[in-house]
């Protein structure tokens, strides 16, 4: 089967991908609860909950640490994930997760995420519960896209179970967490789907894809052009892959690693035969020596 386009799902602060109706390779329920907890260094924690916005922002990824108590609504199916961190010299958020099952049986299971700012200041607070959001976000996003194209009936058939979740960048400055699910419309197979969260610590805000690609359009000018390198990378990746002459950025998710501008497909972006889409683009094919790009840490060298 030939490429399958996604159809996208703008949300508040990020931007999240639904599940397009995939006919041969292709439920309702909402997202797990998730938690902010605003943890003072050398504090006992003050816990804040936000109200889940509905199918908002998208993107996802996590840096361990003690997971919160599963809602009454949902069972919990895996232990959570456990980290520690020092907030004088390294990252200033602490991320969790667990995965819980939808409690009337539809198929779900999501993670359910704590985010701690281990410190008081305001922009870490700030940045912990802005990522919070969007992670809340990602997954209704995904959960509305499941069950737009889920098989008709009366309700949803098939599941989002999800697969992994991790925090390839938690430092003073930068956190990303991604999450990998398996989406199931009830067709001939599953689908993998990845999606991934930035937040700009250093400043208390997320990142979107369009934002970051914009700051780096921004400092390489004119001559810039991030399809010309994305094709280049994936040819190398994956030399027979088709249609990679027509892979643009808007059926793509990027997030920035210190080995280079990581970016991430669906199954099926490509083919519905190969697996989702991962390539890194280096640094050195994206940015200038004397470039300054505001994501980015400045840990980093860049």
């Amino acid at each position: 089967m030939g490429r399958v386009r996604w159809r996208a799902v703008v949300a508040t602060s990020v931007v999240g991908l639904g599940v397009a109706t995939l006919g041969a390779c292709s439920g309702s329920g909402s997202p797990g609860a998730a938690t902010v907890t605003v943890t003072a260094a050398g504090r006992s924690s003050a816990a804040a909950t936000p109200s889940r916005s509905p199918s908002t922002s998208p993107g996802a990824s996590s840096s361990p640490t003690s997971g919160p108590t599963a809602s009454p609504t949902a069972r919990s199916t895996s232990q959570p994930t456990t980290s520690t961190s020092n907030p004088r010299s390294g990252p200033r958020l602490r991320i969790s997760h667990r995965v819980v099952s939808d409690s009337r049986g539809r198929g779900l299971k999501l993670p359910e995420f704590t985010v701690e700012a281990l410190t008081d200041d305001a922009t870490t607070v700030r940045a912990a519960r802005a990522l919070q959001r969007a992670l809340e976000g990602q997954e209704s996003g995904v959960v509305a896209g499941w069950e737009a194209a889920a098989e008709a009936g009366s309700e949803p058939q098939g599941s989002v179970t999800t697969e992994r979740v991790s925090v390839p960048v938690n430092e003073a400055e930068l956190a990303v967490v991604v999450w990998r699910a398996s989406v199931y419309t009830g067709g001939a197979h599953p689908l993998a789907v990845l999606r991934s969260v930035t937040v700009d610590v250093a400043h208390g805000r997320t990142v979107t894809d369009a934002g970051l690609l914009g700051q780096l359009q921004q400092a390489g000018g004119p001559a810039w052009d991030f399809e010309r390198e994305l094709r280049r990378a994936v040819s190398r990746q994956v030399p027979d892959a088709p249609e990679v002459a027509t892979l643009t950025r808007d059926e793509l998710h990027v997030y920035p690693t210190r080995a280079g501008l990581h970016v991430t497909g669906d199954q099926c972006v490509l083919a519905c035969a190969l697996p989702p889409l991962e390539v890194t683009i280096p640094w050195d094919r994206l940015v200038g020596p004397r470039d300054d790009i505001e994501a980015l840490p400045d840990a980093w060298g860049l």
